[in-house]
C-alpha cells in the first residue's frame, strides 16, 4: 500500500471512465489542490495501483478557541478493505499533518445515522461533540 497527496479526480469509487467531470473540472480541481495554498489536502490508500481509500481536509480557523485545525471533511474505505487499518492509518497521517503544521486539533462529523463510523471514531479516542449542521444556499 502506498500514499500520495491526490487530486479529486481520483477521488470517487467510480471507474474514472465514468466520472461526470470535464477536463476542465479535473484542471481546476488540481490546480485547487496543488497550487502554493492548497484549498484542500488529500491522502489515498492504493494497493497494487487501485484506489482503496481516502480522506481530505481543509485547514480552517476556530473563534472560539483561537486556533487553525484540521476539518476532515472526508474518509472513505472501500467495503471490502474496512478493519484492515486503512482507516487509522489515514486518520494517522492526518494527525501527522496537523502536528508537522502546529494545528490544535482535527474537527469531523458523520451523519447521526452512520453507527459503524462513529464506532471507529470512539475506537480511535475522538471526542463527540453533538451540533445540528446547517447550510444556506446563495445561488
Amino acid at each position: 500500500m502506498s500514499w500520495r497527496r491526490w487530486f479529486p479526480c481520483a477521488l470517487s469509487t467510480r471507474p474514472l471512465n465514468s466520472l461526470a467531470w470535464t477536463q476542465k473540472d479535473c484542471l481546476r480541481a488540481y490546480n485547487v489542490c496543488f497550487r502554493c495554498h492548497p484549498a484542500f489536502y488529500a491522502w489515498v490508500a492504493v494497493s497494487e495501483s487501485a484506489l482503496i481509500g481516502y480522506a481530505t481536509a481543509t485547514i480552517d480557523f476556530s473563534t472560539w478557541r483561537g486556533a487553525h485545525f484540521v476539518h476532515m471533511d472526508c474518509l472513505y474505505v472501500q467495503q471490502l478493505w474496512r478493519g484492515s487499518s486503512i482507516g487509522n492509518q489515514l486518520i494517522n497521517a492526518i494527525k501527522a499533518f496537523a502536528m508537522a503544521h502546529q494545528l490544535c486539533e482535527i474537527q469531523w462529523q458523520t451523519p447521526l445515522w452512520n453507527e459503524r463510523a462513529a464506532k471507529f471514531y470512539q475506537r480511535l479516542g475522538a471526542e463527540e461533540s453533538i451540533k445540528r449542521r446547517f447550510k444556506l444556499c446563495t445561488a
